[in-house]
């Protein structure tokens, strides 16, 4: 259910999570309109427990509106993409995260972000497989943040439009040793410090982005690595 509008002059005829079935598995409102504090809602007293495995915001502008501990009860989740919504900063982040420890795959493309939200995804999973930061503030230093045991199963990694470079790879790769994709910006990371990449972890796959946009009008939102998946599973 894409570019749709949930939100309402009144509260009680928004569209709420809770409106669609408890056994739902997937569910994608991308593009879409609505009030997270409202969309999320649920009857006090009278938790609701969903069993969807995969849900896509992505780019529903306003999701970062609202109380910031207001984030449904998902213990099935596994794969969350929040892909060009913007402002989410680091009190929304560590409260998704918190709830969301099952997570597999996780997609915070185009979000802004802030320098510290790598290390905060890393502290609070234990099977994360897949992770997109794409367009974000993760430079160098905010990798460095990551120290032995956290990522122990990645194996995908999106930090097209990031300022990572050599170092901060090298520090990377040295620690997650799982890594089977990566997709880099080659303005700042060299082929040297690629080919030091592939004799440590034979394995993986580098894509190569090398599309850059000098006077770009509006904010690259991502990859869309969703969309990509979505279009597999058709």
């Amino acid at each position: 259910m894409e570019d749709f509008n949930f939100r309402s002059l009144t509260s009680e005829k928004c569209v709420k999570l809770q409106d669609f079935p408890l056994t739902l598995h997937h569910l994608s409102i991308r593009n879409s309109i609505i009030d997270r504090s409202v969309f999320f809602y649920t009857n006090i007293g009278k938790p609701v427990t969903f069993d969807l495995e995969i849900l896509d915001l992505g780019r529903c502008v306003y999701l970062a509106d609202g109380n910031i501990h207001q984030w449904p009860n998902l213990p099935q989740l596994k794969e969350l993409f929040l892909e060009g919504c913007p402002f989410i900063d680091k009190h929304l982040l560590e409260s998704i995260m918190g709830l969301q420890r099952t997570l597999k795959v996780l997609d915070i493309e185009g979000s802004y972000g802030f320098e510290t939200a790598v290390f905060i995804i890393g502290e609070n999973t234990v099977n994360l497989e897949e992770l997109y930061v794409g367009c974000t503030l993760t430079k160098d230093c905010s990798l460095f943040l990551i120290t032995k045991g956290m990522f122990k199963h990645l194996k995908k990694l999106c930090l097209s439009g990031t300022r990572v470079t050599d170092t901060g790879l090298e520090h990377l790769t040295s620690i997650v040793l799982s890594l089977t994709w990566l997709k880099l910006d080659m303005t700042h990371v060299s082929n040297r410090c690629i080919s030091n990449v592939r004799r440590l972890l034979p394995e993986v796959v580098v894509i190569k982005n090398t599309n850059v946009t000098v006077f770009r009008v509006f904010r690259n939102e991502g990859c869309a690595h969703y969309l990509n998946k979505a279009h597999h599973l058709l």
